[in-house]
């Protein structure tokens, strides 16, 4: 009893004071999505039919004319006959050549309304119906299925979709066609799905008027809901107009599904647990073309952290059309050594999956963000650690122990791994390079205590017993008994693989961009720079000489929040976009 109630003293006391970062949601998103009103049969009277006659006939195709019927509402007791002419004379205008900005911007307006208004006559409970029959007004909508023809099975408007502020942006979605919809299924945990996030498959749609039947005797509106990963931009007439994007919205909508930050502190105390959901994860269709951003969160921690950078990238049209987001997860209870050896296997088995040919932009370039000890585990995408990490380690080279050891290649990717030539950038966040004293304080000490390593992990080092461990070195003998260190020992300052890795240069060609946080000042010289930290990391453990740029942003240990930080890591992605262009 005493033991449980400490562990959940524990739990409190490290979400409060090791990370501070990612238990609570980034985004409060509360849909709004109104009942379709019941409907009953349009009246066909004479003002409607004689409307229809000259729409149909042709004789109000006149820029002039169209114009006029927009400002026209007594042709009809139904409003919703009155919008569907509106809708129709609205996308008319659109394709007129010339339009002024001011006519342009309140007809995008009125026709993107009209859109919503209308088809929301076919939507109920998160779902289109195909087609209805108002009498004179038929209505119809065509879906699509996913990039693996798979059919959604949940729809919502964007519109209805209630963003902190935070996240809102009033220029977001200006002068575009169209409504975004956010289409969802659930995710099937097998073949390609498996790369994508348990809770389903969340992607972003535009809502279109598709066309237009007129008659004497009546009119029919076809919707058409399109997915447009490689195009975003649609044509009427010879005008060219963006597309309402909902991959933001879509992506935010994930997040208020996503159970991650209830499931953060298993990851460090009891990683069995949570370890079914380790992977990296897309959060769209792949696509060859676009550069990775994979994002590695710390000790403590889930990929929600990410949501601001990643809103970043999704809501900026120019960094939506080059980047593509990833997200890694991992039960961050082992040390990051490991950590980093599974997660460069599981982005090896990403790469070779999804580019068959390895020849691909995304197959050849990534762009690696890792925050706190995500740092270090994508420090170790980018450097060659030659023999000096088990050399520090053990007295016998991995061939000497490979009759001795049966699961010598597992451990041998531990400590011997090298740069991954797809790497090309790495944006570092509050990253211990060097420890952080926090881990060996009374906190560290208790939270150690308390951290349940997988049978995975421990079973490296316990399956060859004492043959092992009688040539390890002396100084990693404590590391080592008892089925090997957690990330805490390995994390607290001195640790003999810690310092190794810290004096081991980065890869040739890789750009390193450093992001230090600090509780108090931003700017120090040498003399006075050991006084900052983020509560977590001093500057001396976060600090990097040869980084590509170096900045201190005010961060209490949470710098993927900071907007200088995230001004950093956009000009880090376009350094990256632009030195590949020019190859």
């Amino acid at each position: 009893m005493l033991k449980r109630f400490s562990l959940l003293v524990l739990q409190w006391v490290v979400i409060i004071f090791m990370l501070g970062c990612s238990s609570a949601r980034y985004v409060s998103i509360s849909p709004a999505v109104p009942m379709a009103a019941e409907v009953s049969d349009i009246e066909f009277n004479m003002p409607s039919r004689s409307l229809l006659q000259a729409l149909s006939s042709g004789r109000l195709h006149e820029k002039s004319s169209l114009m006029q019927c927009l400002r026209s509402s007594a042709f009809s007791e139904d409003q919703r006959l009155v919008d569907a002419v509106h809708l129709y004379c609205s996308q008319k205008l659109l394709q007129a050549p010339e339009l002024d900005p001011q006519t342009r911007f309140a007809l995008l307006n009125r026709y993107n309304e009209l859109t919503g208004k209308l088809a929301r006559l076919l939507y109920s409970r998160d779902r289109f119906s195909s087609s209805l029959e108002l009498g004179i007004l038929r209505l119809a909508i065509s879906l699509p299925t996913d990039e693996q023809g798979m059919a959604f099975e949940r729809f919502w408007f964007a519109q209805d979709l209630h963003v902190q502020p935070e996240y809102y942006r009033p220029d977001w979605q200006q002068e575009s066609l169209g409504q975004a919809l956010i289409a969802h299924r659930p995710n099937q945990n097998h073949g390609i799905d498996s790369f994508y996030p348990p809770e389903g498959i969340f992607r972003g749609l535009t809502l279109l008027l598709d066309s237009v039947q007129l008659s004497e005797q009546e009119i029919s509106l076809s919707f058409v809901a399109i997915d447009h990963k490689h195009n975003k931009q649609y044509s009427l007439g010879e005008n060219l107009y963006s597309l309402a994007d909902g991959a933001g919205p879509a992506y935010l909508l994930l997040l208020e599904h996503a159970e991650l930050d209830s499931i953060s502190w298993q990851g460090l105390f009891n990683a069995v647990k949570v370890d079914q959901r380790f992977g990296i994860y897309l959060l769209e269709p792949f696509d060859a073309n676009k550069i990775p951003v994979l994002m590695i969160h710390g000790l403590n921690s889930n990929p929600l952290i990410w949501s601001h950078l990643s809103w970043m990238i999704f809501s900026d049209p120019m960094l939506s059309q080059k980047f593509q987001v990833w997200h890694a997860f991992y039960p961050s209870g082992p040390p990051p050594f490991y950590n980093a050896m599974r997660i460069r296997a599981a982005a090896d088995h990403l790469v070779a999956t999804l580019s068959h040919d390895k020849q691909s932009l995304a197959a050849t370039n990534m762009v690696v963000v890792g925050h706190s000890m995500g740092g270090l585990i994508a420090r170790m995408f980018a450097t060659d650690s030659g023999m000096a990490l088990w050399d520090r380690t053990f007295s016998q080279s991995p061939e000497a122990l490979a009759e001795t050891v049966s699961n010598m290649q597992e451990i041998r990717d531990i400590f011997i791994f090298s740069p991954r030539p797809y790497v090309r950038t790495l944006v570092l966040m509050d990253t211990p390079h060097r420890g952080s004293n926090l881990a060996r304080s009374t906190v560290g000490s208790l939270a150690s205590a308390f951290v349940n390593l997988p049978g995975q992990f421990t079973g490296l080092f316990t399956q060859s017993g004492r043959r092992l461990l009688a040539y390890v070195r002396s100084e990693m003998s404590p590391y080592l008994a008892e089925g090997g260190p957690n990330s805490i020992e390995v994390l607290a300052p001195g640790h003999p693989l810690m310092d190794e890795l810290s004096r081991l240069p980065f890869a040739p060609g890789v750009k390193v961009f450093s992001i230090v946080g600090s509780q108090g000042e931003l700017h120090c010289s040498e003399k006075d720079c050991e006084t900052i930290s983020d509560g977590v990391v001093e500057y001396f453990s976060a600090s990097l000489k040869d980084a590509e740029v170096q900045i201190i942003v005010q961060s209490a240990h949470d710098s993927y929040r900071n907007s200088d930080a995230l001004a950093l890591t956009k000009e880090a992605l376009l350094a990256t976009w632009r030195s590949v262009m020019e190859k």
